[in-house]
């Protein structure tokens, strides 16, 4: 009788640890895999412009980038991204965020939504790949340091922990960055 008890109380224990390691198999495989984000500069969808400034109607000049953002998701959860922006750097001070433009055509029939649906914020299901189309504009009178000097452009966007995520996306070979002007730019992808 003993021997019995013993057997079931040995295969209860077999069954309990073959559970416990199944289950925390099955949460592995699906915790494990992360985010990979890449981008690219891109000409514009909306009007086929390049990187570049440009003159407004306004005499104002702005810089404008269109940037396509592909999101890798290999992990059996859905990811979170927040705020994908563009910011300007002189040296390694930030010293403003792009403006992100949502849409063109605004109420009209030919609208043309930018990001994720008008927002720069995505979740990326588990298991897929997602490309959204990006613009992004600063305007000149809206830095604020006095020689409206810029250096660099890096791509930003906060991770699920609030963490912040930066990359090089252009540094500027000349000080003359507001002449109107396009850029030379790599038509590669960056990985952030």
């Amino acid at each position: 009788m003993s021997k019995d008890i013993a057997l079931v109380l040995i295969g209860g224990i077999i069954g309990l640890l073959s559970s416990l390691l199944t289950t925390w198999f099955s949460w592995k495989l699906e915790n494990d895999g992360n985010i990979k984000v890449y981008c690219r500069i891109v000409g514009s969808s909306i009007d086929h412009k390049e990187f570049g400034v440009y003159c407004s109607e306004e005499d104002e000049k702005y810089i404008r980038v269109s940037i396509w953002v592909d999101m890798f998701n290999t992990s059996g959860l859905p990811k979170f991204i927040r705020d994908f922006n563009v910011i300007a750097f002189d040296g390694v001070k930030g010293i403003m965020p792009f403006m992100q433009i949502q849409a063109s055509g605004l109420g009209k029939e030919t609208q043309h939504n930018l990001g994720n649906n008008q927002m720069y914020s995505f979740i990326i299901e588990p298991h897929s790949v997602k490309r959204y189309e990006t613009e992004l504009m600063l305007k000149e009178k809206d830095i604020k340091n006095k020689d409206r000097r810029i250096t660099s452009l890096k791509t930003r966007y906060y991770d699920e922990k609030d963490q912040r995520i930066e990359c090089v996306l252009y540094r500027f070979k000349k000080n003359d960055v507001w002449k109107v002007q396009l850029f030379d730019y790599e038509k590669e992808w960056i990985k952030i």
